[in-house]
């Protein structure tokens, strides 16, 4: 506690304060408003013990410490504390015209390549370094990868930060897959945008043949489908969930019947709509206001493309499914999910 009594103070012939009678409590927060010379500055160094009193006195608790920070005087960086803490506006504005020039102005020659992550720390490191190592000059562009973080547990986050040229978003709490790529779309500077999975299972090989289709001109969406290059698929599906024969034919079936549901729906056939990888001209992408926060949000994207009536051109691509062993993490509850949103876009588009 610290308590004013009956306490005043000048400056020369100037008087700033008198009969001054002030406690100040552990519990109060205090704001002194003013115009200058009225003696704010004054009061508060009375306080820390830096100037006296004329007329009065002033009572500490024991064990009490005061400091006093002033506005001019100090530097850091070469300003004063009042300009270093007017820069942090300074910054906020360059943030807001960053975005908005890249929501305006995409760079038409650079492709941004978007890695949703989440407790992949067997595989992000080894996806990342064969992603820098994508060469893209053939087709006359450069590249940008960004890795967004769902919120993992493990050091997906530190190991992606070890690879040089990766611009890497971290969450501190767990978000889903669709919220991930919504964030890594807002930092996106490239005229195309490409999303490409962590988890090892797609080949960075066919990068280059997704963009070229997109480059031509001729689509403003392509997916990497992996159902033509199947060729037993029974065979396949019992290498990924072994045993579980309900897993195998939810998964079996449940691909066709969102193919037969997007084209009962939207007049569109897809053999692949859950493929993670997608490549989008960037301003097709960013008018569909994309909303979903899961794996709806690959449903809320063909939905929007159908309903625009943008073609959506299927290019096959080669595919290594881990089993589930290996973290492969998608499951009935996903596949439910995106089947009801593909109705439930159908009805609110």
């Amino acid at each position: 506690m610290i308590q004013l009594s009956d306490a005043g103070k000048r400056y020369g012939h100037k008087l700033l304060f008198e009969h001054a009678d002030w406690m100040l409590t552990p519990e109060d927060r205090i704001g002194l408003v003013g115009a200058n010379g009225t003696g704010k500055s004054t009061l508060m160094k009375i306080l820390a013990g830096i100037e006296t009193l004329d007329y009065g006195s002033i009572a500490r608790t024991r064990g009490i410490s005061a400091g006093y920070l002033p506005q001019d005087g100090l530097t850091l960086s070469g300003r004063t504390v009042f300009a270093e803490c007017l820069s942090v506006f300074e910054e906020l504005r360059q943030i807001v015209q960053s975005r908005i020039e890249i929501a305006l102005n995409p760079l038409p020659h650079l492709v941004s390549i978007i890695v949703p992550a989440l407790d992949e720390q067997a595989t992000v490191a080894r996806v990342l370094r064969d992603l820098v190592q994508v060469d893209l000059s053939p087709l006359g562009i450069s590249k940008e990868i960004i890795l967004v973080d769902g919120g993992s547990a493990d050091r997906t986050v530190e190991l992606a930060q070890g690879i040089r040229g990766v611009k890497v978003l971290a969450s501190a709490h767990r978000i889903g897959r669709g919220e991930a790529l919504r964030r890594g779309i807002q930092q996106a500077r490239g005229g195309q945008i490409l999303f490409y999975p962590s988890d090892a299972e797609y080949n960075p090989e066919d990068i280059p043949g997704i963009l070229t289709q997109l480059l031509s001109g001729r689509f403003e969406a392509v997916f990497g489908t992996r159902n033509l290059v199947i060729r037993d698929l029974k065979s396949h599906l019992k290498s990924v969930y072994g045993e579980s024969a309900g897993l195998s034919l939810l998964s079996r079936y449940g691909g066709m019947l969102i193919s037969i549901l997007t084209l009962l729906l939207y007049n569109r056939y897809i053999t692949d709509t859950l493929t993670g990888l997608k490549a989008f001209d960037a301003t097709v992408l960013r008018k569909l206001e994309l909303k979903s926060s899961g794996v709806d949000l690959e449903m809320e994207i063909v939905a929007k493309l159908s309903r625009q009536q943008r073609f959506i051109l299927e290019v096959p691509i080669q595919f290594k499914a881990r089993t589930r062993a290996q973290g492969k993490k998608m499951n009935v509850a996903d596949g439910l999910r995106a089947l009801l949103a593909l109705f439930r876009f159908r009805i609110t588009s």
